[in-house]
């Protein structure tokens, strides 16, 4: 009897184990000082571009488990008219290229709870220029439900990236190389892109919504 109560509990952990990638990753709120919390876990070169004000609404998408293969931080920002142009702007100016969501030859970051839960979802690049155009890597947005009040005008899962054709990514910062301890190099990234980090961010002027996030594989 206590031989089977002991497996029954090791099973009950393995399960909870294999799932955290997914359990205690969101977080609603309107307060700076949460975000700035939310934050806190990173180091700065990562998320000194995160928003000192926030918008109405906002939630956290974030993870630092590296059995997950990625390290990232996805901070999505309902704000004003105003403050779209005004990012809008200053995301021109500091960024090091841009992009249309839906453009097909996006490169992604797929974290391996994503490949887990629907293996048609692997990809593997074997480079990341293509023409004249260099294609930094970025993450692959997950749909959420939860907290998206209108998915279907947000989510697109044709889009390499996941998000839809209303959307612009402005890539603030890309590098190759090792960022976070423990990640291991990536089969699915080109040669001398196994490991590196990108950050940016994604506008939707139509939803007044801003995306801030990083990633690092």
């Amino acid at each position: 009897m206590n031989k089977q109560y002991t497996i029954l509990v090791i099973s009950i952990l393995i399960f909870v184990s294999c799932g955290n990638t997914k359990l205690n990753r969101k977080a609603s709120f309107t307060s700076l000082h949460k975000l700035q919390q939310n934050q806190s876990i990173y180091p700065s070169f990562l998320i000194d571009f995160f928003p000192k004000n926030v918008g109405t609404e906002g939630f956290v998408l974030k993870t630092t488990d590296i059995t997950n293969e990625c390290v990232y931080m996805i901070y999505y920002d309902k704000v004003t008219s105003d403050r779209i142009l005004s990012i809008e702007n200053a995301s021109q100016k500091k960024s090091i290229a841009i992009y249309n969501a839906t453009d097909p030859n996006l490169v992604s970051i797929r974290c391996k709870s994503i490949i887990h839960e629907d293996p048609s979802m692997e990809m593997f690049y074997d480079k990341i220029k293509k023409g004249n155009l260099m294609y930094y890597p970025t993450i692959y947005f997950e749909r959420d439900s939860d907290y998206v009040k209108e998915p279907s005008v947000i989510y697109d899962s044709n889009s390499q990236i996941g998000l839809s054709k209303d959307f612009t990514v402005y890539i603030l910062d890309s590098k190759a190389g090792k960022f976070w301890k423990g990640l291991p190099p990536s089969e699915h990234m080109p040669k001398g892109w196994e490991n590196g980090y990108t950050k940016g961010i994604c506008i939707n002027k139509k939803q007044n919504l801003l995306i801030y996030w990083f990633v690092v594989w």
